[in-house]
């Protein structure tokens, strides 16, 4: 079956969460010490409605990011399997050195009238000595979000059922 947005909106809602709609996106960019460029992203996933929590609400998030290098420095032929510890042990660039060339708030409407403003702050970056197969460099990303919230007075009621 088909459903409509609207009614998997009511079923979402039925079960505690709040419906988002995104108004503006804008990851955060960063250039690294070695010309890359890193773009970092915060992807609101989910916000439920939570009473214990001090906004009444609950948010789960993901960071990503994405790096772009020179096509020049693509190396794919020094390609080799890695595992998530390997990245760890191949570090070859701790913190390394960045200019912030732009932060700026992704912005989402929640059912209920509020509205959070988003953004993903990269706090360290640390290359290895491992590359994709396309040849790009890896790079260990650490991130932090930060998040602003805006209610309104529709927003600020809670629903019977959550009393």
């Amino acid at each position: 079956m088909n459903y409509q947005i609207a009614e998997i909106e009511k079923m979402i809602s039925d079960k505690g969460y709040l419906t988002i709609v995104s108004s503006k996106i804008e990851p955060s960019y960063y250039k690294l010490s070695d010309d890359a460029i890193i773009e970092a992203h915060l992807n609101l996933i989910y916000v439920k409605l939570d009473p214990a929590s001090p906004n009444g609400i609950t948010i789960n998030s993901a960071n990503t990011s994405n790096c772009y290098i020179s096509t020049d420095k693509l190396n794919p032929s020094s390609f080799m399997p890695w595992t998530q510890n390997d990245l760890q042990k191949g570090i070859i660039a701790d913190d390394m050195e960045m200019e912030t060339l732009r932060e700026n708030f992704s912005v989402y409407q929640l059912s209920n009238g509020m509205k959070i403003s988003i953004k993903s702050v990269v706090t360290q970056v640390d290359k290895t000595k491992y590359v994709m197969p396309t040849g790009e460099s890896i790079y260990v990303v650490n991130q932090a979000p930060i998040f602003k919230i805006k209610a309104n007075i529709k927003s600020l009621s809670t629903p019977d059922k959550y009393a």
